[in-house]
């Protein structure tokens, strides 16, 4: 695929031999006329296996976490990024993890932190697997204190056996105060002392996002199926949970939603831009602030479009995603000014998909996968001034 109005930037990769470790080389990217310098690093298990990455965070441009699973055995991932370069330091975790299950069928699906010797991170323990009914797994919460991880997985949690309890995400203000959440609904909070479950009314949710608060209520984002497949963000007061947004997915798909401003924005299939303010009545609660197709935007065209966005005000995003359909794609990102995208070339890489990111004040991270190429692996573009 060509990006009509953009210059390419085409990566070659050259993948060895298994005698050669099954390493994949990027070759150095040129610097982005934009104001930000632009690495690439490819990540892979020891057996040189492919690597799905699910989440990120750190406390610097110099200090980040990446956490995951490949294939190959599927099992957990974690790496660390200290400026210069990814590396995998999974070791640490396998007693805790190993402790809470035995067996190797795990992976980790998010990360969150408030300082480098305090993060928490999730996942889930596949039980088993058939054909009737697919993968069941056990959700845990592992804590980092500065010397070890802690198993802090609630207690009560219903057996894999029962329930897909499978923990996607964690968020929270501080170690006293963290919430996290997955499969059929699944969301817990922990207040320092105790944990206490506020599982959703609505159990078909997927709460794949924890979005924080807007004055005293919570607010998530999920996938949804009823009444059916689709997007939606809940609102919870403390007491009780209610659907404030749905859309099909059909028409406009909307994942990675922040806040801002206390207003929710979200960036979405066709190039589309959406802001929603919990405070407003009626339909200004919703609006479409841009949509970019093929005609106007080439490089955002088809119905992968945006797949989120980073930022903290309205008129500073930066948008990420991808284009392409049949299997083939490009990655793509840009500026957000809060009138018009300013792309990123340097992002633009065949066969990627943008599907996470973190943003610091001067510097952000943007996780891509191939998405119908050769490789079925994960990128991490890091971004810093020039």
């Amino acid at each position: 695929m060509r990006h009509l109005f953009f210059p390419i930037l085409t990566i070659f990769l050259l993948t060895l031999s298994c005698k050669d470790l099954g390493l994949i080389v990027v070759p150095p990217l040129n610097l982005d006329p934009r104001s930000y310098k632009f690495k690439v690093d490819v990540l892979q298990s020891p057996e040189g296996a492919s690597v799905n990455i699910q989440a990120i965070w750190g406390t610097s441009y110099n200090n980040m976490y990446a956490v995951g699973s490949h294939a190959i055995p599927y099992t957990y991932m974690f790496f660390h990024f200290d400026g210069n370069g990814w590396t995998d330091i999974t070791e640490p975790l396998r007693t805790p993890i190993l402790d809470y299950g035995g067996g190797g069928n795990f992976h980790l699906g998010g990360i969150h932190g408030f300082a480098a010797n305090d993060f928490w991170v999730v996942g889930g323990w596949k039980f088993f697997e058939s054909d009737s009914e697919g993968i069941k797994k056990q959700g845990f919460v592992l804590r980092y204190d500065g010397s070890k991880f802690v198993n802090m997985t609630p207690a009560g949690m219903p057996s894999a056996a029962e329930v897909d309890s499978r923990f996607y995400t964690v968020w929270g203000t501080s170690s006293n105060d963290v919430w996290v959440s997955g499969a059929y609904g699944f969301i817990f909070h922990w207040n320092g002392a105790q944990w206490t479950n506020h599982r959703m009314t609505d159990t078909t949710a997927d709460i794949n996002g924890i979005l924080g608060r807007i004055g005293n209520k919570l607010y998530t984002s999920s996938a949804v199926s009823n009444p059916t497949l689709g997007f939606a963000l809940h609102e919870f007061d403390g007491a009780s949970w209610r659907e404030i947004w749905y859309t099909n997915l059909g028409s406009y798909f909307f994942i990675n939603p922040v806040i801002i401003n206390d207003t929710i924005y979200a960036a979405g299939a066709y190039g589309s831009i959406v802001r929603f303010d919990p405070a407003a009545a009626g339909s200004s609660r919703y609006k479409e602030i841009g949509v970019w197709g093929v005609e106007e935007r080439s490089w955002v065209m088809s119905p992968y479009g945006f797949r989120g966005l980073l930022g903290k005000s309205f008129d500073d995003f930066v948008i990420y995603g991808g284009q392409g359909a049949g299997g083939q794609y490009n990655g793509v990102a840009g500026h957000y000014n809060g009138n018009d995208v300013v792309p990123y070339p340097s992002t633009f890489i065949d066969g990627i998909v943008y599907q996470r990111g973190f943003r610091f004040a001067d510097s952000f991270f943007l996780i891509g996968k191939y998405e119908g190429g050769p490789f079925n692996t994960n990128i991490i573009v890091s971004a810093i001034p020039q």
